[in-house]
């Protein structure tokens, strides 16, 4: 990681912080963050409502949320398997949650 941002190995990096784990809450104030990623993260949180409104609470006016996520997917026969597989998925894969209609989810919250 790059602390000395002087360094020849860090030019044109922007420092990032982490917020916090489950998203429910995140440790930053009101308007206080340019950006916010959310990577195969957003299948296991508990609250994703919740979650998402602290992003929204964060996020500067024209701030940007940048994701790469899976969840319940538009071809009927992965979305099969998916229900089946969910209850093995959640044990072996931290609760991630296969059926999770993450981008309707996000589209709902205001994104």
């Amino acid at each position: 990681m790059c602390e000395d941002r002087s360094t020849p190995d860090c030019k044109g990096f922007s420092p990032m912080d982490s917020a916090g784990l489950t998203g429910e809450r995140l440790d930053l104030d009101y308007a206080e963050a340019d950006a916010v990623l959310s990577t195969c993260t957003r299948c296991t949180i508990s609250n994703l409502n919740a979650a998402l409104g602290e992003i929204r609470r964060v996020l500067k006016p024209g701030g940007s949320l940048h994701f790469v996520e899976h969840g319940h997917a538009p071809d009927p026969e992965i979305q099969r398997w998916s229900t089946v597989s969910k209850p093995l998925n959640m044990r072996l894969a931290g609760g991630c949650h296969l059926t999770e209609p993450i981008s309707d989810l996000t589209e709902l919250a205001g994104f």
